[in-house]
C-alpha cells in the first residue's frame, strides 16, 4: 500500500511507538510478505479553519467538480482514475475529520526505483524482531520510515462524500454528541458527512482556498505497505523530492492539529434528548461519552480497550447482564468506541432502547459503573479477557497480512411528528427557491450547469494513459494451500493426504476437507443444509442462530452448564466462535458454525461443536430474552432505505415457503417473533418442542460438510479425533446435495418482468432502487468472465456509468452485480435525489452502447480486466481466507482447486467484441419492464415523481408501505 497521509494524528502514535520523532514530511514503508501492494496519499486538515460542517462538503465537490483548482488536484485525480486500473485495482478517496486519503491498490509486484538524496539516520529492532530503518532526504528533509515485518495485507477502502443524508437516528445523536464535546473552533466538532444546507452556501472560492491551505507538500506523508522491492524504493522518490525542492520555499502556514487550538476539557456533564424522524416510535438509542487520554498515552488506551471488553464483550459481561440479558431487555447491543484523535473521545452506544425505557436506562448506567469501581474486578475473567485479546491480535496479524469525569449523554428518540415536519419543510424550501429564482434565472442556471458538465467530460490525451504498462498476471504469487479429505480422494495425493491416511483407526462417516496452512490456530467449520426444514419450522432460523452459543447445556457425561458457564468456557478456550447463514456471500441454504482455537485445542473445538449442536437446552427464559432482543432490533433495520428495497425485492423473487431469504425476511420476522413471545407466555412447551424438532432435522449427518483449516501436521489424530469427540452417527441416506438459491425462486424470480413496488420511508431523504433480470446459472459458464469484465468496466470510477450518473450528481453510487447462485443479475441505485433519473441515464447509456453510438475502448477493457484480476486475488489475501475460499470452490461449487488461476486467464482473454455480446444478452434486459423487476424506496414526498418517471418507460410501480407487504411462509 502506497499512500500520502498528510499528518494524521494516529500516524504520530506509530512514530512515537517506534521511538522516532515527528517530522514535517515522513514516509512509512511497511514490508508485508504478501502479494498485494497498496498506496495511500493522505491530507491532514483542520476544520476549525473552515466553516463548521462544510469540510466534507468541500471534499464532495473536490471529488466530483473537475474545475482547475490552484493545486489542480481534481484533474490529477481524474488522471489517476483513468490510469490506475491498468496497474492497480482501485483509486481510494476517503475523508475523516482530520485527514483525506487518496490511495491505490495493486495485486502484483510492479517494480519501483532508490536515491542518493537519502541518508541513513538510524536502524533499530523492536522486541518483536521487527526491523525499523529511518532515512532522511538531504534536500527537502523528507523522512522515510521503513518497517519490515511479516504481516497482513492492509486493505484500502473507497468512501466519497455525498449530498444525501439519512435520518436513521445514529447520525443525529452523533452530531449532537460532537457539538457538546467540542466547542466552536475545534475541527472535531464538524460533521464530515456534510449537510445540504452547507452545500447550498458553498462556493468555489472556499474550495480553492482550502486547496491552498492544505494540499501542500509540507503537509504530506507517504505510506507504503505490501510486497515491494524496497531496496529500490528511495530511487523512485528522488524525482518527487527534487520536484518539491525546485518549487522553492512555501508561504508560512499553521500546521493542522499541531498548531491548532487545544481541545478544552468538558466543564460539566450534559444530558439531552433529541428527536429523529421515524413513523415507528418504539425504539431509540443512547450515547454516553467522555474525553479520554491523549493519543500517545498507549498504556492508558490499552487499559481502556480491556476495560471495555470486560464490561461489554459477551452475554456474561457486566453491562450485558444488567441491561441486555434480562427478561425485558433495556437495549439489544452495547458497544464502546475509541477514535484516534489527538485527545481520544470515548463513547458507549446503547442500541435499540425501548422509547419508554430511555430515561430508565440512562439513570441506571452510572450506578452500575460505580458499583464495579467500588467492588473491583473479577480478576480471573479480566485475565481471560486480556489473554483472549492477545490471541485475537496474533490471529489478526496472521489473517490480515471512566466515572468521575464530565460526560455527555444523548438520547435519540424517534418521532413521527418530526418526520412529517422535515417533509413539509423540504416542500416549502423547494417552492420558495423556485419563486426566488424565477423561470429566467432557472433557465440560466440550467445552461451554466450543462456547460460545466461538458468541461468536466473533456477526455485525457490517450498517449498519457498508454504510457502506463499493464503488469503481467504471472507476477501474482498465489498462496498455496494443500488439501486433503477424510476419505481418500485420487485428486489429493500429497503429504497432507498421507498424514490423514495414517490416521485410520476409525472410519469417519462425515465429509471433512482439510486445508493445510502454516498457522498457530485451527479453525473448524461445519456447514449444515437446511433443505429438509418444513415451512412451519424454517422461521425459527433466526432464533436458533442467535441463541446457538448462549444456551445452557448438559454434556454426555451429565455435567450441567448454565449459559453463563458455556460463554465463559468459550471465551477461555477459543480465539473466536461464529455462526451465520451462507458461505462467501452465497449458498444461503447452509448454516455455518465455526470455532477457532489454538492448535493444541483441536479436540476441544470438536467437543464444543458436539455439545452446542446436540446437547443444549432450549430454556424458556433464554429463548424469550433472545426473541425480545430480535424484536427490538427490527425498527432500526427498517430505517435503512437500501436494505428495505432489497428486502422487498426478495419477497418478489424467492419462494415464500422453502426459501431462507423469506424465512429471515425482517418483515416476516416482525410478524413471527411476537407470535413466539405469545406462545412462550401461554404455551412455552410448544416453542421448546418446535426447536427440538428443528434441531433433530438439522443435525442429521447427511446435512453436514466440515472444513478444517490450520497446520494439520500439528494434529496427531486429525481424523479419529472426530470419532472420539464428536457424535458418531450413521448415515441412513446419501449426503444432501448443495442447493442453490436458483432452486427456490418464484416464477417472478425465474422469469423477471412487469413486477415493481415503490416503498415510502420517512427516515430517508434519498431514493434507492434495486433492479433484477435473468443472468448466468452455471459457475463454469463461458459467459461469466466477459460479463464480469463488462460490469467492472461500466462500474469503474470515471467509467461510463460513473461519469454519467455520479459525475452528474444523479446518485451517490450505482453498481452491477452478477449472481451465479441465484441465476440473476442486479443493478442498484444508491442514495439518489431521484432514482428514476439515475436509472434512465443508465438505460440510455446501455442503449447507446448496444447501438454503438458509444463504443468501448481498449484502454477501458484493459483497466477492467486488471480490476477483476485484483478482486479475485484479494479474496485470497491471507492463508486462512484462501483455504476457506478453496472449500467453497471445490466443495460447494464443485470446481477444481486451480479455478481462480484458470479464471484469470479467461479474464485476460476477453475481447471488446465479447463485451457487446454480453451487453445485448444480459444487461439490456435490466432496463426493460418486460424482462426485469424493480423495487424502489424513497421518502414519501418523492413517491409520485418516481412513479411517473418509471411509468414513462413502461414500469408500473405499485405503492406499498412496509406494513402492507405480506410475507407468507406457510
Amino acid at each position: 500500500m502506497l499512500g500520502f497521509l498528510f499528518n494524521q494524528a494516529s500516524l504520530l502514535s506509530i512514530k512515537v511507538a517506534a521511538g522516532l520523532k515527528n517530522t514535517r514530511n515522513s514516509l512509512l514503508l511497511r514490508q508485508l510478505n504478501n502479494y498485494n501492494s497498496q498506496r495511500f496519499f493522505s491530507l491532514k486538515s483542520n476544520k476549525s479553519l473552515v466553516e463548521q460542517r462544510e469540510r466534507k462538503n468541500i471534499h464532495s465537490l473536490n471529488s466530483n467538480n473537475k474545475r482547475n483548482s490552484p493545486s489542480n488536484l481534481q484533474r490529477r485525480k481524474i488522471f489517476l482514475s483513468a490510469t490506475v486500473p491498468k496497474f492497480a485495482s482501485a483509486l481510494v478517496d476517503t475523508t475523516s475529520k482530520n485527514n483525506t486519503d487518496i490511495g491505490l491498490t495493486s495485486s502484483n509486484n510492479s517494480s519501483v526505483m532508490s536515491s542518493t538524496n537519502f541518508e541513513l539516520v538510524r536502524s533499530i529492532k523492536t522486541d518483536y524482531d521487527i526491523d525499523i530503518t529511518k532515512y532522511i532526504s538531504k534536500k527537502t528533509g523528507l523522512s522515510v520510515l521503513h518497517v519490515d515485518f511479516e504481516g497482513p495485507l492492509v486493505k484500502g477502502y473507497f468512501v466519497l462524500a455525498t449530498e444525501a443524508t439519512d435520518d436513521d437516528g445514529c447520525p443525529h445523536t452523533l452530531e449532537q454528541f460532537q457539538r457538546i464535546m467540542y466547542p466552536p473552533g475545534i475541527g472535531y466538532r464538524s460533521e464530515t458527512g456534510g449537510l445540504m444546507e452547507c452545500i447550498r452556501k458553498l462556493n468555489v472560492d472556499k474550495i480553492r482556498q482550502y486547496h491552498r491551505d492544505y494540499y501542500r507538500p509540507d503537509n504530506l506523508c507517504l505510506i507504503i505497505t505490501g510486497k515491494v522491492p524496497h531496496e529500490n524504493l528511495l530511487q523512485v522518490l528522488q524525482p518527487l523530492d527534487e520536484r518539491i525542492a525546485s518549487k522553492g520555499a512555501l508561504p508560512p502556514a499553521k500546521r493542522p492539529w499541531v498548531e491548532s487550538p487545544a481541545i478544552p476539557p468538558l466543564e460539566k456533564s450534559v444530558e439531552q434528548v433529541i428527536e429523529f424522524p421515524d413513523e415507528d416510535e418504539s425504539m431509540g438509542q443512547i450515547l454516553i461519552g467522555w474525553q479520554g487520554p491523549k493519543i500517545n498515552e498507549f498504556l492508558d488506551l490499552m487499559a481502556l480497550e480491556m476495560l471495555h471488553k470486560y464490561l461489554s464483550d459477551s452475554a456474561i459481561s457486566v453491562l450485558q447482564k444488567e441491561f441486555v440479558e434480562i427478561a425485558e431487555p433495556l437495549c439489544t447491543e452495547i458497544s464502546f468506541h475509541i477514535t484516534n484523535y489527538i485527545r481520544v473521545p470515548i463513547y458507549v452506544e446503547f442500541s435499540n432502547v425501548p422509547t419508554e425505557s430511555l430515561e430508565k436506562l440512562s439513570s441506571q448506567i452510572f450506578p452500575v459503573l460505580e458499583r464495579v469501581a467500588k467492588e473491583g474486578f473479577d480478576m480471573k475473567r479480566m485475565k481471560n479477557v486480556i489473554y483472549r485479546d492477545r490471541l485475537k491480535t496474533l490471529n489478526y496479524i496472521e489473517a490480515n497480512p471512566a466515572v468521575g469525569f464530565a460526560m455527555t449523554c444523548i438520547a435519540g428518540k424517534p418521532s413521527a411528528e418530526f418526520a412529517k415536519k422535515l417533509a413539509d419543510d423540504e416542500k416549502q424550501r423547494i417552492e420558495k427557491q423556485r419563486e426566488e429564482l424565477g423561470p429566467e434565472r432557472l433557465k440560466e442556471l440550467e445552461l451554466l450547469f450543462e456547460e460545466a458538465k461538458k468541461k468536466n467530460e473533456l477526455p485525457l490525451p490517450p498517449e498519457i494513459i498508454k504510457n502506463f504498462p499493464i503488469p503481467h498476471v504471472d507476477s501474482i504469487p498465489f498462496i498455496k494451500v494443500v488439501l486433503g479429505r477424510n476419505i481418500p480422494d485420487p485428486q489429493f495425493q500429497n503429504p497432507v493426504q498421507e498424514h490423514l491416511d495414517k490416521d485410520s483407526k476409525v472410519a469417519i462417516p462425515y465429509f471433512i476437507q482439510y486445508g493445510y496452512i502454516q498457522s498457530a490456530f485451527i479453525k473448524v467449520s461445519i456447514y449444515i443444509s437446511t433443505a429438509a426444514l418444513p415451512p412451519d419450522l424454517r422461521p425459527y432460523l433466526e432464533i436458533y442462530l442467535d441463541s446457538f452459543y448462549s444456551l445452557p447445556l448438559i454434556r454426555p457425561d451429565g455435567t450441567r452448564l448454565t449459559y453463563e458457564e458455556v460463554i465463559k468456557e468459550l471465551n477461555e478456550d477459543t480465539v473466536s466462535y461464529l455462526c451465520g447463514l451462507g458461505a462467501g456471500g452465497s449458498f444461503e441454504d447452509l448454516l455455518c458454525f465455526s470455532i477457532k482455537v489454538e492448535a493444541n485445542k483441536y479436540a476441544k473445538a470438536i467437543e464444543f461443536l458436539r455439545d452446542l449442536l446436540w446437547h443444549t437446552e432450549f430454556a424458556v427464559d433464554r429463548i424469550k430474552n433472545i426473541t425480545t432482543k430480535l424484536i427490538n432490533d427490527i425498527p432500526s433495520r427498517k430505517r435503512d432505505g437500501y436494505r428495505m428495497a432489497a428486502t422487498i425485492l426478495r419477497t418478489i423473487i424467492y419462494d415464500p415457503v422453502n426459501s431462507n431469504h423469506n424465512a429471515l425476511n425482517v418483515l416476516h420476522q416482525e410478524k413471527f417473533l411476537p407470535d413466539v413471545i405469545k406462545l412462550l407466555d401461554e404455551n412455552p412447551e410448544k416453542v421448546v418442542q418446535d426447536l427440538k424438532k428443528f434441531r433433530e432435522i438439522l443435525t442429521r449427518p447427511e446435512n453436514f460438510r466440515i472444513n478444517v483449516v490450520g497446520d494439520i501436521f500439528k494434529i496427531e489424530n486429525p481424523k479419529s479425533a472426530w470419532a472420539e469427540h464428536f457424535k458418531n452417527l450413521q448415515f441412513t441416506r446419501p449426503i444432501e446435495p448443495v442447493h442453490l438459491a436458483q432452486e427456490v425462486l418464484t416464477e417472478s424470480g425465474k422469469h423477471p418482468g412487469n413486477k415493481g413496488y415503490v416503498i415510502s420511508l420517512p427516515t430517508i431523504e434519498s431514493t434507492f432502487s434495486v433492479h433484477v433480470a435473468k443472468g448466468i446459472t452455471e459457475f463454469n459458464s463461458p459467459d461469466l468472465a466477459p460479463l464480469i469484465v463488462l460490469c467492472e468496466l461500466l462500474d469503474a470510477m470515471e467509467g461510463i456509468l460513473w461519469r454519467l450518473i455520479r459525475g452528474q450528481g444523479l446518485a451517490y453510487g450505482n453498481w452491477l452485480q452478477v449472481s451465479v447462485e441465484t441465476g440473476l443479475i442486479y443493478f442498484a441505485v444508491f442514495k439518489s435525489p431521484d432514482a428514476f433519473k439515475a436509472f434512465d441515464q443508465a438505460r440510455q447509456s446501455i442503449d447507446d452502447l448496444a447501438q454503438k453510438k458509444i463504443e468501448f475502448e481498449q484502454i477501458d477493457l484493459e483497466g477492467a480486466q486488471s480490476s477483476v484480476i485484483y478482486s479475485i486475488a484479494s479474496e485470497e489475501k491471507s492463508k486462512e481466507q484462501t483455504a476457506s475460499k478453496l472449500f467453497i470452490t471445490t466443495v460447494l461449487k464443485n470446481l477444481p482447486p486451480n479455478h481462480s488461476q484458470e479464471f484469470i486467464k479467461k479474464v485476460q482473454a476477453v475481447k471488446i467484441e465479447d463485451l457487446y455480446v454480453m451487453l445485448n444478452k444480459y444487461l439490456t434486459n435490466l432496463f426493460l419492464a418486460e424482462t426485469s423487476n424493480v423495487v424502489l424506496a424513497c421518502t414519501p414526498t418523492k413517491v409520485k415523481d418516481v412513479q411517473e418517471g418509471f411509468a414513462k418507460r413502461g414500469f408500473k410501480l405499485e405503492e406499498k408501505s412496509l406494513d402492507s407487504i405480506i410475507v407468507n411462509t406457510v
